[in-house]
């Protein structure tokens, strides 16, 4: 009514909800171990349309998944093949009143275990006793051999916590572009 278009007004709307919840954040990653992005289109998807859809993720992902169909509902989700562990993604479009909901919900907590027991036992773990040695063996003393023992766990924690929130940050990226990508995708496939 103001004369605001009315493309600039959703997209502010939509990075009002997106603000409005949070994820728990896990004190000792230093991140939250989920990524969670809504959006909404302003049409229903039609029925001929799951295909674009599906090929948009599978290009932007670079996984292959399992397509379900519930009612009008179109649900993705990532599968994993000869036992590797592989992204936990699913989306969902949900169609109703004129609209379609879409949800993508990525569990990281994989590779979170990944990423730390990776660094801190095996970085951490084996320079741990190393720096030790260093300690006692060239400074003579018990406190130097403690102290560089800490700062080798220390710092295989902290790689850790930077690798896991660079690659969320990624992800979240990722995750974000691709939904907006598939909003337009569904809003145009009315004026074809």
């Amino acid at each position: 009514e103001v004369g605001i278009p009315p493309e600039h007004v959703e997209r502010a709307a939509r990075e009002v909800a997106q603000r409005a919840a949070p994820l728990p954040m896990h004190p000792f990653i230093g991140a939250p171990t989920r990524i969670v992005v809504e959006r909404v289109a302003r049409r229903e998807f039609g029925e001929g349309e799951a295909g674009d859809l599906v090929d948009q993720i599978r290009q932007t992902i670079g996984n292959m998944g399992q397509v379900s169909r519930l009612g009008r509902e179109l649900s993705w989700q990532t599968v994993s093949y000869g036992g590797t562990p592989g992204r936990q993604l699913f989306i969902s479009f949900r169609p109703a009143a004129g609209q379609t909901v879409i949800r993508m919900e990525e569990n990281l907590r994989q590779q979170a275990g990944a990423y730390f027991g990776g660094c801190m036992g095996g970085l951490g773990g084996g320079t741990t006793g190393i720096w030790m040695g260093v300690g006692l063996g060239v400074f003579h003393s018990a406190l130097a051999a403690a102290a560089m023992g800490i700062s080798a766990i220390g710092g295989a924690y902290l790689l850790a916590r930077k690798l896991f929130t660079g690659l969320r940050a990624k992800r979240a990226t990722e995750l974000d572009g691709l939904a907006d990508r598939l909003v337009a995708r569904i809003e145009a496939g009315g004026r074809r």
